[in-house]
């Protein structure tokens, strides 16, 4: 069975969800929607789909699931007008910038029975997949803390949501992702340095089973740097989600894995339709994006408190 999509939103992220839809067997790109006319008429007429500056224009051309990669201040409008209309959706992160009205989003689309799957690209890295494997094998022993570094310099498209937002959200899912427990403590600092908006940010996390897990985020650095490393009692886990390199270090040596590289969006498209045609649980689920959530608003408590804060 093959699934008719559309993107709504084609800027410097959604272009990159029509691309890749256009490369599955299992999906139809069909529409495609963005309030810049000139940019939604050149990428539709490059893949031959229909487009329009209204979003809701979608419903004329029978679309069984859609992207969502508008600003997260339209989230909320867009997520909802698709629930309603019955199409499936992957809305990237963050759900929306307000735990409320994600929860409301992620209830309507159980209500309506449509798919919702948040946009966590990060669980589809195979760095970060084949990371949660070793650890599940326990071949670093028992996880002691994770560190995470994910910085580089401000994005301009970026106008509506801080750096915790934007950057920190990934890591705090990949923690929840790898580890799979909850977290029971949230401390964290946040600054504004260069911005209206919090464009630094570290997060301290504490973890069922004893666990302690590092967050490290900015808009601030020159250099983009995305690395995630993972100690345990009998080794030492780095994985880089850029080059999608993992380096694993005990008392024997340093064995680096020989993986292909893969693109985490096709992987995680191709999961998004297929598991729409089989009725199967999503990698991402809405609810996992609303854990997250409550955590990101913890830690803003947190920040504001300047104290650690309990869930």
């Amino acid at each position: 069975m093959v699934l008719r999509v559309g993107v709504i939103g084609v800027g410097a992220w959604g272009k990159n969800h029509v691309r890749v839809y256009s490369e599955l067997s299992e999906a139809e790109l069909v529409f495609i929607a963005d309030i810049n006319e000139e940019r939604a008429r050149n990428i539709a007429k490059r893949y031959h789909v229909n487009y329009s500056t209204n979003y809701r224009n979608v419903t004329k051309y029978d679309v069984d699931a859609v992207s969502i990669c508008v600003p997260t201040s339209a989230h909320y409008e867009v997520a909802k007008f698709m629930i309603e209309s019955g199409i499936h959706i992957l809305l990237e992160k963050p759900l929306t910038a307000n735990y409320g009205l994600a929860k409301e989003l992620v209830e309507l689309a159980k209500d309506r029975g449509v798919r919702l799957m948040a946009g966590f690209i990060e669980r589809f890295n195979p760095a970060v997949t084949y990371t949660k494997k070793l650890v599940s094998e326990s071949k670093i022993g028992k996880v002691l803390a994770m560190y995470s570094e994910r910085v580089s310099p401000r994005p301009l498209r970026i106008m509506d949501v801080n750096v915790l937002y934007d950057l920190g959200i990934h890591d705090v899912d990949v923690v929840r992702f790898i580890l799979g427990c909850k977290v029971t403590q949230v401390y964290c600092e946040l600054r504004k340095c260069k911005a209206e908006l919090h464009d630094f940010a570290q997060l301290l996390l504490r973890l069922e089973g004893d666990v302690v897990a590092y967050v490290s985020t900015n808009w601030l650095t020159p250099k983009k740097i995305r690395l995630l490393r993972v100690l345990g009692t009998d080794g030492l886990i780095t994985a880089n989600y850029i080059t999608q390199e993992v380096v694993i270090e005990n008392n024997e040596g340093t064995f680096i894995p020989n993986k292909p590289y893969q693109e985490p969006l096709k992987l995680e498209l191709s999961h998004f339709i297929n598991s729409i045609v089989r009725g199967e649980r999503f990698i991402a689920e809405g609810v996992d994006a609303l854990e997250t959530l409550k955590i990101l608003s913890l830690a803003e408590e947190s920040a504001r408190k300047g104290a650690p804060v309990t869930p």
